[in-house]
């Protein structure tokens, strides 16, 4: 349970590449904003990026979201598909580019599938807690939207012959991020190659042995691999992990000493594109924001509001 409250998170951090030396935010909130709230939320916010979590989003419950001007990214997390009578609602929020992310949801029936390309958003995110059958996976497929899936269940997948053929339904441009708090064997390195898609990881509470270093090196579409802890990640741990296009450290709760956030910022891998992420609600001190700044690398810091 406490690290599928730590997915909840999790997802919220990745990080694009933006310019070096800013420090990015991004707003949590959990509950069901007022319209006050949106107003205060909407003076001088396109730098910032706003993430709404509510269980279930009906019409009455948009209705303030569409005052909030334009900020740089905002998702909306429900765990209830959108309802038939809050269509318009959500197709005017996804004209103003808003992200849906599905979280801890069952996948999607025909008529979800149907509505979901009806309200027509750019972009929706599912956090499954399963992996699709043949029979979820085709429907995942008819989605016109374009589609992320993230992986949050309590092991990898392994099993090329039941696990595998569902994952040839979805195309091959949908990028899965797999989310463990252990580090892939052998055994799910082997799955990650059978498949077409592109491979994102991100390890939890969690150090790599030798043998998991090795493993990793061995997975061929490897694009993102992220490691989150709430310490200090070990100066050589990072020259173990491979080249990947994008390497991403999650610190929670803790803003890294100087000597780590430089040893990550000082990696000679031509080409990658790294980042901090910082989740934490307390706010930054001049000090940490200068010791972040001077690794001259992309910082993100999520926080929750109330």
């Amino acid at each position: 349970m406490r690290f599928f409250t730590l997915v909840l998170f999790s997802i919220f951090c990745y990080a694009p590449v933006s310019l070096a030396s800013s420090i990015r935010e991004r707003i949590f909130f959990e509950g069901k904003p007022s319209l006050e709230q949106i107003r205060n939320w909407s003076q001088d916010n396109e730098d910032k990026e706003f993430i709404i979590r509510m269980e279930e989003a009906l019409k009455h419950d948009l209705l303030p979201l569409q005052k909030m001007g334009n900020p740089k990214l905002l998702q909306i997390v429900v765990s209830r598909y959108p309802d038939a009578t809050a269509v318009e609602a959500w197709q005017f929020l996804a004209a103003k580019g808003v992200e849906l992310v599905l979280f801890s949801v069952e996948y999607p029936r025909e008529n979800e599938v149907e509505r979901l390309n009806k309200i027509g958003l750019n972009k929706i995110v599912f956090v499954m807690t399963t992996y699709p059958s043949m029979e979820q996976a085709e429907r995942l497929s008819k989605l016109t939207s374009k589609v992320s899936l993230t992986f949050a269940g309590s092991r990898y997948p392994f099993d090329r012959f039941i696990e595998g053929p569902p994952f040839e339904e979805i195309d091959s441009t949908t990028p899965l991020l797999f989310i463990a708090n252990y580090w892939p064997a052998d055994i799910h390195v082997k799955f990650f190659n059978s498949l077409s898609q592109d491979i994102k990881l991100r390890i939890v509470d969690t150090l790599p042995g030798k043998s998991a270093a090795e493993n990793i090196l061995k997975i061929l579409k490897l694009t993102d691999l992220a490691v989150e802890m709430d310490s200090d990640i070990p100066t050589s741990l990072w020259a173990k992990l491979p080249p990947v296009a994008r390497l991403q450290w999650i610190s929670r709760n803790w803003v890294p000493s100087a000597k780590s956030l430089q040893a990550f910022a000082s990696l000679n891998t031509q080409g990658q594109e790294r980042s901090i992420t910082i989740n934490s609600d307390a706010a930054l001190s001049v000090e940490e924001r200068e010791r972040l700044s001077a690794t001259n690398l992309p910082v993100l810091w999520i926080h929750k509001v109330n």
